[in-house]
């Protein structure tokens, strides 16, 4: 409080008071922490007193910016920009909003322009050099990335990428013996153990999120051996989720996605047709766990990672849905409001 004293007057130490919890005692361990907890940020945004407050925090902020700053650690993760795809993907998709998924495209272009080698993802970069070979984690993050990127733009090669990426990571990190996937692959550094992490704390558990995206794969592809991959890392870890569930909540969430009967809808059409953009953005506002939306396009890289929706053929004009279940889809729907209402 006396440093504040010795910088603002009255008036500016009424307002920190007021407004961000300021005290002569100190409101932490006998210091001052600036915070808003005990104030509607309305009346902060919106009141008379808002310019003043602007200036008293410009003031402190000039004489913060005097001392020595801490340090910063800038280096690139490729497993937490997996994650920021995967969350800009789903952003740029649910709220229609492009500059999330442009951010994520170049994510991705990032990561590939620079943190591969040899189809081998690599875990870090800081100026312009990269240390170490991938972990599960970056392999995982990143194929949930792909996966959510391709689910929003419908371009074959995030998908392609998936999974390769995903091949790639089984190659490296399974266990053939045990099932599951390791935390360091094959061409890392030998040591005297092998973990396999199946918990989750701030982020996810890699062999959580490859639960997720092989039964993603599984879903858009109906390749039985994501499906024998993904029930296997059950199996691995069955007795620990049972035992602690709250500590694995992504593989329970896998688990759903994976045993619960599932629905695939089919939209043919062109990309870009106004009809189809309306159809995607009612859907993508809808929160359908157990749904997949694929759409066919007639775009031959598509055909080849997916030859089943060549049975259902893109019409000359608008749009034709599918709705299936079990392995059955209903016949051809072309009043996209009707099959949005049967989506609910």
């Amino acid at each position: 409080y006396d440093e504040l004293r010795s910088h603002l007057d009255e008036d500016e130490l009424k307002l920190l008071a007021d407004y961000y919890g300021v005290t002569n005692d100190g409101n932490f361990e006998g210091k001052n922490i600036l915070n808003l907890i005990d104030t509607d940020i309305d009346i902060v945004e919106h009141n008379q007193t808002h310019d003043k407050i602007e200036a008293v925090l410009q003031k402190l902020y000039a004489i913060r910016q005097e001392r020595i700053p801490p340090f910063k650690d800038t280096k690139v993760l490729t497993s937490w920009n997996g994650l920021m795809i995967a969350a800009l993907s789903m952003g740029g998709r649910i709220l229609h909003d492009e500059r999330y998924t442009d951010a994520a495209k170049r994510a991705v272009g990032f990561i590939k322009g620079n943190m591969m080698q040899d189809d081998r993802l690599l875990s870090s970069y800081k100026d312009g050099r990269c240390s170490s070979r991938g972990y599960v984690d970056d392999y995982a993050f990143y194929t949930w990335g792909l996966l959510e990127l391709f689910s929003t733009t419908n371009e074959a090669t995030y998908l392609e990428e998936a999974m390769a990426v995903t091949h790639t990571m089984l190659d490296h990190f399974w266990d053939e013996k045990d099932g599951g996937l390791y935390l360091y692959g094959k061409e890392h550094e030998t040591l005297l153990l092998r973990p396999k992490e199946h918990y989750d704390g701030a982020t996810p558990s890699g062999n959580a999120v490859a639960l997720h995206n092989l039964t993603t794969l599984y879903h858009y592809t109906h390749d039985e051996g994501y499906k024998e991959k993904a029930e296997a890392i059950l199996q691995t870890f069955g007795a620990s989720i049972n035992r602690d569930p709250t500590s694995h909540a992504h593989f329970l969430s896998g688990y759903l996605e994976l045993e619960m009967p599932h629905r695939q809808v089919v939209l043919s059409g062109e990309m870009g047709n106004d009809q189809l953009t309306a159809t995607l953005h009612k859907i993508h506002q809808r929160f359908l766990p157990f749904t997949t939306v694929i759409i066919n396009d007639g775009n031959e890289q598509l055909l080849n990672l997916m030859p089943e929706i060549q049975n259902y053929p893109v019409p000359k004009d608008g749009v034709q849905g599918y709705i299936c279940e079990n392995f059955s889809c209903q016949p051809p729907i072309q009043d996209m409001d009707a099959l949005i209402a049967q989506l609910d």
